[in-house]
């Protein structure tokens, strides 16, 4: 949940606005609660990718086994950031922004699959320096996140149906 709060922070500053301000988390709290609760697996595959990273397994084992586990992870994390915000600017239901989220992101599946792609790669790279990366990579998230959210705003795949 905190890693979602500190998503909206981002957006909000990258928007222009007040990110100090935490007054949106006594209406919005649900929200990040059943958000959170569905990106438990997702925390889990990432904990498992980094685990298998710093095994001792083989590199050509260990790479794509982790490398897969976190494209599915970051694809799942776009998607449901991509709901919480909808959620927060046309002021829907956080179960119909997830279901806008989720078609979206299969009709531009392209766009998600290559964020997807480096993001985790670059998540992989992070594994390999004990995670030292990730103080890097999180705003990188934060950012592709952000910027691909406006993009799918543009081509109007996320906009909610009257």
């Amino acid at each position: 949940m905190i890693l979602l709060i500190f998503q909206h922070a981002t957006e909000q500053w990258l928007a222009g606005k007040n990110w100090k301000d935490i007054s949106f988390l006594k209406k919005a709290l649900p929200a990040f609660i059943i958000v959170s609760v569905i990106l438990f697996p997702t925390s889990v595959l990432v904990g498992s990718s980094m685990g298998i990273i710093q095994s001792s397994q083989g590199f050509f084992v260990a790479v794509p086994t982790a490398w897969g586990l976190l494209m599915i992870a970051v694809y799942f994390y776009l998607v449901l950031s991509h709901s919480l915000r909808l959620r927060f600017e046309d002021n829907v239901g956080i179960a119909k922004a997830i279901d806008i989220a989720g078609m979206a992101s299969l009709k531009n599946f392209k766009l998600y699959f290559i964020l997807s792609f480096y993001l985790s790669l670059f998540l992989v790279l992070s594994g390999f320096a004990w995670n030292i990366g990730l103080l890097v990579i999180l705003p990188l998230l934060f950012f592709s996140s952000h910027f691909s959210f406006i993009e799918m705003k543009k081509t109007g795949l996320l906009q909610v149906p009257n």
